[in-house]
């Protein structure tokens, strides 16, 4: 028996095949997925007759042609980050790209602003999208960042570029030429309809019929045997960046027109949709396995939710449970693929061990060059009186850095603590509305936030799902649990002594800051004194050998979920100390700023490299950036291009100064 997590490489016989390119490769036929393109089937069949038996009008083809041009953009930009998926890698930056292009098209095509002619936007715009795929091809494959690391950076630096150049405008004077590449209909079908339906045939054929189709799934399904195989899997891995960037801007080219009018928001929340569309469409996270038929029923699945809930006449609140309903089907289908998941990891190699960024003497440096550049700068920034004000505002990211930190050390990932938060916070107050005391809304919270933990770890450790999967499909499950609750309504009227909380102080310190600063300490010591901190890293630098040595790795990481939630509600309690509300939409976009500065302590996201004084570091050093940023410039949106930069150049700093660097031929999308 080989252990699971052993590298196994199995090189298969290449007889009668020209040495480039061996048999395997052009005579094996790729995985359909032939079970789940029959249950999506069955499952949208099914759907379509509940729906029509509620309301006949859902079953019409005016009806099916306007539900095709809604699912457009998920289906184009799915159809090419399929491909980046099947490679083994993520792309999470297609959204922020999504709505960049849309920008991008809206100002050169306007004619208030560039009023340039509709065949010049639309290469421009094709070629921007490229480009930008390119780049995270760049970083992916040739700077060895791992993906979730690089397109997370790219997403915020896009999204701030955005706002940035939008600054607040509407653009809704398309000209006419612009509006028939999505308006225009044939067939009773309109462009963006027709385009979609193109994206994924091609797609299919592409993946299916072609040496490029067939080694994308060779690099996904083992990279070290792909590259035996004399693949350039580097070359592979960017091929299919670019492909997703290109997809994204065939969607924005399509799609937009058809809008009333072009904003920074396009594209918000786009990328989980396609995540979740690919997940639920049956292609594996790790690779190597899929079908783009089954992305593309999982898609119109996920995109019939809202239609449905407005035909079946729920009331207007039912919409509010959209993101809920999407959350839940990606955590449904990734456990039902759990022992396929389990089958293919034995068969792959476990990541190795990625450079991580400088720990703490180089963030000193830093912090005493910022600290110089900011006296020069503005001086007032520094002022004791500025600094104590400001304080209060990283409680919760140094609340939340710790148990994240206990996380990453055992090889997980969790990019829902700002969803828990928010659950948590929403939980908190509609307990407080209902009649108990505040202290049983505070337990309440801090009970919802333990229990949203726990449902993280529980899909990781039993049903064995990727930790990055599983936590973007509760992040989605999560918040669309607080949006349904709260109607997406604030909550406020909390009592006095707990919104003071925010302002008070102890020994000169915020009072707000105690939870976070306790938190530290208590890692600290975990990792310091106690054969946990020893246990926990052993699982992340190899979880097969830990497990050989009798350590606990499920516990260990089931406990580090539960400790992520436990204190995500109890920042949510914090968040209402300093804002006295609670809603739907906090934390929204905390996880970029919680792993950046784990990034920037020295911390490797594949686990086992890592301590609390880095981190610490790391906090004190992105929250002393944002501020001063927001106090000179007063620009939120340059803070987002500035947090995502600052991401991806902690990574690269760390990949060129450590001595454990990556090989290229090894990466893990988590």
């Amino acid at each position: 028996m080989v252990p699971e997590g052993s590298r196994i490489i199995t090189i298969p016989r290449t007889d009668d095949c020209p040495p480039a390119f061996p048999g395997f490769l052009r005579h094996a036929p790729p995985t359909d997925g032939r079970a789940r393109v029959l249950v999506l089937g069955a499952a949208l069949f099914a759907t379509v007759a509940i729906a029509s038996a509620f309301n006949p009008a859902f079953a019409t083809w005016a009806n099916a042609s306007e539900l095709l041009s809604s699912c457009a953009p998920v289906l184009i930009v799915a159809a090419g980050a399929t491909f980046v998926v099947l490679a083994g890698e993520i792309d999470v930056s297609v959204g922020s790209l999504y709505g960049a292009l849309a920008a991008l098209l809206g100002l050169l095509t306007s004619p208030a602003h560039a009023g340039w002619p509709a065949w010049a936007a639309v290469a421009v715009t094709i070629a921007a999208g490229a480009a930008c795929g390119a780049c995270n091809g760049l970083l992916v494959a040739y700077a060895r960042l791992p993906s979730i690391i690089a397109t997370l950076g790219t997403l915020s630096i896009l999204r701030g570029v955005t706002e940035l150049v939008m600054a607040g405008r509407w653009i809704t004077d398309l000209p006419e030429p612009v509006r028939r590449l999505g308006t225009g209909v044939w067939l009773g079908i309109t462009v963006s309809g027709w385009t979609a339906l193109l994206a994924i045939v091609l797609a299919a054929l592409v993946g299916a019929r072609t040496r490029f189709g067939r080694r994308v799934r060779a690099v996904g399904d083992h990279p070290e045997a792909a590259r035996l195989a004399r693949i350039d899997t580097r070359l592979v891995t960017f091929a299919t960046f670019t492909l997703s960037g290109i997809a994204a801007a065939a969607a924005a080219l399509v799609t937009v027109p058809r809008l009333p009018v072009v904003e920074a928001g396009l594209g918000v929340g786009l990328e989980l949709t396609v995540i979740a569309a690919i997940v639920v469409g049956g292609v594996s996270i790790r690779g190597g396995v899929g079908s783009l038929l089954g992305v593309a029923l999982a898609a119109i699945l996920l995109g019939m939710v809202r239609s449905v809930l407005v035909f079946m006449k729920l009331g207007p609140q039912a919409a509010y449970w959209e993101g809920a309903i999407q959350g839940a089907a990606i955590l449904v289908a990734v456990l039902a693929d759990r022992s396929r998941e389990s089958r293919a990891a034995a068969h792959r190699p476990p990541p190795a061990q990625a450079g991580a960024a400088p720990a703490a003497p180089t963030l000193l440096a830093l912090l005493a060059l910022g600290t110089m550049g900011a006296w020069w700068a503005a001086p007032e920034f520094l002022v004791p009186g500025t600094q104590a004000t400001l304080l209060p505002q990283v409680a919760e990211i140094a609340l939340l850095a710790a148990p994240v930190l206990l996380v990453a050390l055992a090889g997980g990932i969790d990019l829902s603590v700002g969803a828990a938060m928010a659950l948590a916070g929403v939980a908190a107050g509609l307990a407080y509305e209902s009649g108990v005391g505040p202290l049983a809304a505070l337990a309440c919270a801090l009970t919802v936030g333990a229990g949203c933990g726990a449902v993280n770890g529980l899909c990781v450790v039993r049903g064995r799902v990727d930790p990055l999967v599983c936590t973007l499909a509760t992040m989605a499950l999560f918040r669309g649990l607080a949006v349904g609750l709260s109607g997406g309504r604030p909550m406020s009227g909390f009592p006095d002594w707990w919104t003071n909380l925010g302002r008070a102080t102890l020994v000169g310190a915020p009072v707000v800051l105690l939870p976070a600063l306790l938190g530290l300490a208590a890692a600290w010591a975990f990792l310091r004194f106690s054969s946990g901190g020893i246990h926990a890293r052993a699982a992340g630098y190899n979880e097969t050998a830990a497990r050989y040595c009798g350590i606990a790795v499920d516990r260990l990481r089931l406990a580090a979920y539960v400790a992520s939630g436990l204190a995500a509600g109890l920042a949510s309690c914090v968040f209402i100390a300093r804002r006295s509300t609670a809603k739907a939409d906090v934390g929204l976009g905390i996880e970029l700023d919680v792993i950046t500065a784990l990034v920037l302590g020295g911390v490797s996201l594949s686990g086992g490299r890592g301590g609390v004084a880095g981190v610490a570091l790391g906090v004190v050093l992105l929250h002393e950036l944002r501020q001063f940023i927001a106090w000179k410039w007063y620009h939120d949106e340059l803070i987002q291009v500035v947090v995502g930069g600052v991401l991806i150049c902690g990574v690269l700093a760390g990949q060129w100064l450590s001595p454990l660097r990556r090989p290229a031929h090894d990466r893990s999308p988590s």
